[in-house]
């Protein structure tokens, strides 16, 4: 399917994340992970998935987005990486990247990646990933203190998930060899006698 589909040319478009929950919650004491939200199931995703995830704009403008993530969050439009949130060590704790796109009206193919580095013990490693859309800048969460767990994801709107049945598309008939021949009549030539007249208007006076 094509990385971007008019509105009116999505066929069976259904929303399977809502945006009422980050796509992995805050949560303390897991294992090093890495998932890539292509559709696939996943414990920690709020999300069903599908086979390929898509964004709806509703209308042509500017779209600012955002990845906060502890550690590594990267979001992709059209496969092209649009924002990376850094979870190169010190840069494990929830935090913000943000990028902006002009966008047409219509869905386009999204890829959201999330890891999570092993730290020891375990029990304090943690793990959270969102990701917002919105038509203004994304705002800062609360990124204050050495936890995540005591850190606030962004009040900006969180990212909604579509996924399409299939893209519809315009049929024609087949093109055939069509001949066209114009009738040309022969000429006619009438013969007749008639007078020819020529008469003199003179250019009105002004007084």
């Amino acid at each position: 399917m094509n990385n971007y589909i008019p509105l009116n040319k999505a066929v069976g478009p259904k929303l399977i994340c809502d945006g009422e929950q980050a796509l992995i919650p805050q949560k303390l004491g897991v294992d090093a992970m890495t998932f890539n939200f292509d559709g696939s199931a996943c414990e920690h995703a709020t999300c069903a998935g599908a086979p390929e995830m898509f964004i709806k704009v509703e209308e042509d403008g500017l779209y600012y987005f955002g990845v906060e993530a502890d550690d590594k969050g990267i979001i992709s439009i059209a496969d092209e990486e649009l924002c990376k949130k850094d979870g190169t060590p010190p840069n494990g704790k929830l935090n913000l990247a943000t990028g902006i796109r002009y966008l047409k009206a219509g869905y386009y193919k999204v890829a959201l990646s999330y890891t999570n580095n092993a730290y020891t013990p375990v029990s304090n490693n943690a793990a959270a990933f969102n990701v917002t859309m919105d038509r203004e800048p994304i705002q800062a969460g609360k990124y204050e203190g050495n936890s995540t767990m005591k850190r606030e994801f962004s009040p900006s709107p969180k990212i909604k998930l579509w996924t399409i049945e299939k893209e519809s598309t315009i049929t024609c008939e087949e093109s055939r060899k069509v001949e066209v021949t114009l009738e040309e009549p022969a000429p006619v030539v009438e013969e007749s006698d008639s007078i020819c007249e020529t008469y003199i208007i003179p250019p009105p006076r002004f007084l």
